[in-house]
């Protein structure tokens, strides 16, 4: 019989097989409780699923034709629970770029954490995450029992205050009565731009890139302020 000495029970399904029989036409299989034929019963080749309450057991097969059913064939296979693994309810950080993880402890089992989008870094299950990316991140809380693979993933948004940064240096010298206005375009969250001394009409002042006009004679300053 063509099967692992070891399974655990997840939602993928499993092969179980048997190298061909001499003068069998059909095949009989037994399985241990909570094994169910998905696919290929009667076959040499089966797929089947685990049921979460499945046991471990005995696997046979006879090869069987229009005469009878022959001798089985056996073959031990032992279930390996895995532990409940849950990453924790989706985060939103109220204004911070890091924030407590809360993974369900896997003891004895060793528990991973990843980044699939995003950005972190983190050390264990119940720590702190930091250095969060803006906006989503999706981390993954995976755990390993020696034989099979499980995770869960959790969302945690950072919605800290976004970098306001302006491309054009503070001495601009025009001989017009206009400048063009130039910021970093925010990840995340809007902008304005303020024109705090002097005087100035700011058209698009939501834009990272405004044109401002009717500038007073000498100094005019403006502010880009990024908010989420």
């Amino acid at each position: 019989i063509i099967a692992p000495d070891e399974l655990c029970v997840t939602n993928e399904l499993q092969y179980i097989g048997t190298v061909a029989i001499d003068h069998a036409a059909r095949y009989e299989w037994s399985l241990p409780y909570g094994f169910v034929i998905q696919d290929g019963e009667e076959s040499a080749d089966l797929w089947v699923s685990l049921n979460p309450d499945a046991v471990s057991g005995t696997i046979t097969v006879s090869g069987k034709n229009q005469c009878g059913v022959g001798e089985p064939f056996s073959k031990e296979i032992s279930i390996r629970q895995m532990p409940k693994v849950e990453a924790g309810p989706n985060i939103y950080t109220n204004c911070k770029n890091n924030t407590q993880l809360s993974a369900t402890s896997v003891a004895p089992y060793a528990g991973t954490w990843r980044v699939v989008k995003g950005h972190a870094v983190f050390a264990d299950a119940q720590t702190e995450v930091t250095e969060l990316g803006l906006g989503e991140n999706f981390l993954v809380w995976e755990v390993n029992n020696g034989i099979c693979t499980k995770a869960d993933t959790v969302m945690v948004y950072n919605n800290s205050a976004p970098k306001a940064e302006v491309e054009i240096s503070n001495l601009h010298v025009t001989c017009e009565n206009e400048v063009l206005l130039r910021a970093a375009e925010p990840q995340i969250g809007t902008g304005i731009w303020e024109c705090v001394g002097g005087n100035a009409e700011i058209e698009n002042p939501n834009s990272n890139i405004a044109l401002a006009t009717q500038l007073d004679f000498g100094k005019n300053t403006f502010r880009w302020t990024t908010r989420n």
